[in-house]
């Protein structure tokens, strides 16, 4: 558990789950980029481009959310996340649920 009086690392956010927590490093890239994929493209005002719009993707067949989805990951996170760099997003299916993990 990090503080504010805990900070050694220049990248740093507070915490989102746990009030009057930091996030630094690695564990601050993560929670940014989690912010991008957890935002609903065009529900922010000011930059109705930020975030994915993933309900475009509910009851499309399987293989088009494979097909498109990881595109539109890496480009919003070449766009908001600079400090991030992409080299791969793979998938993986479980019944109905897809699942993408960004290295």
């Amino acid at each position: 558990m990090a503080t504010l009086a805990d900070i050694t690392n220049a990248n740093w956010s507070l915490a989102l789950t746990t009030p009057n927590e930091v996030v630094q490093a690695l564990a601050d890239l993560e929670q940014c980029v989690g912010i991008i994929f957890a935002t609903q493209q065009r529900s922010l005002r000011l930059d109705p481009d930020f975030g994915l719009d993933i309900l475009a993707y509910i009851d499309r067949p399987t293989s088009e959310v494979i097909a498109n989805l990881p595109r539109e990951m890496k480009r919003q996170i070449e766009k908001y996340e600079p400090r991030v760099t992409v080299q791969k997003i793979t998938s993986s299916v479980d019944g109905s649920q897809v699942t993408f993990e960004v290295k």
